[in-house]
């Protein structure tokens, strides 16, 4: 195609370069020091498919389709060598550098930093190992259909809007299941890790329905 005047090779691409730019990104930021990452050691690949080192970086703002988009809040992601200085979109190339052609599905390490005191950190790790952990569903239901029968019940199909009596629990049967479930470190919440005060299940009867013996089995365990 003849070249009108005024028409440079700088105006012209390539269709490699058009189709690649809708699978990959220009990402620009600032190198975090001293913060070398192994690919082999971190389970992550370097988006090159090379075991070079990757390295923290503090993420400002990409480019996508031609389009340049700035983070509100600045990202600390594991990325490979730059490509050199930032050349687009704004960013000064004498403080941020740019990678380009990043694959838009590359698996990366994305690190949030946060500023806490050391105490808070520790305790709120410790309420979230302890005492906020609740039996779930699946194993209160799972207890109910384990302790029926050891109590003298039947084996039928649990359904959860049944009653105990369903189940051929009489008056006597009752109790034995509440031992089952308060006791019994084999089938009981002590299996899971959790214990019932001796007297959270003294008000079972064979009118109750197993969907409230789950909900307080779940709602009053606490982990041991």
């Amino acid at each position: 195609m003849p070249k009108k005047s005024g028409i440079t090779e700088k105006h012209f691409t390539t269709l490699s370069d058009v189709a690649g730019s809708l699978s990959t990104l220009n990402v620009y930021g600032r190198l975090v020091r001293n913060s070398d990452i192994l690919p082999s050691t971190s389970g992550i690949l370097h988006p090159a498919g090379t075991d070079e080192p990757l390295q923290l970086a503090q993420v400002v703002g990409y480019q996508d389709q031609g389009r340049c988009i700035r983070l509100d809040e600045p990202q600390v992601v594991a990325m490979p060598a730059p490509d050199g200085p930032a050349d687009g979109c704004v960013w000064d190339p004498a403080q941020y550098v740019v990678w380009r052609h990043l694959p838009k599905n590359w698996v990366t390490v994305h690190m949030q930093i946060r500023s806490h005191g050391l105490h808070s950190i520790l305790k709120s790790s410790a309420a979230k190992g302890g005492g906020d952990r609740q039996l779930s569903a699946g194993q209160a239901v799972q207890i109910i259909t384990d302790c029926i029968p050891l109590a003298g019940g039947n084996n039928n199909p649990i359904e959860l809007s049944n009653v105990l009596q369903s189940y051929g629990l009489d008056k006597d049967g009752v109790v034995t299941f509440a031992g089952f479930v308060i006791g019994s470190s084999d089938v009981g919440v002590l299996h899971y890790g959790f214990q019932l005060a001796s007297d959270a299940l003294s008000w079972l009867t064979v009118a109750t329905k197993l969907i409230d013996v789950a909900k307080t089995i779940q709602d009053k365990a606490v982990p041991v």
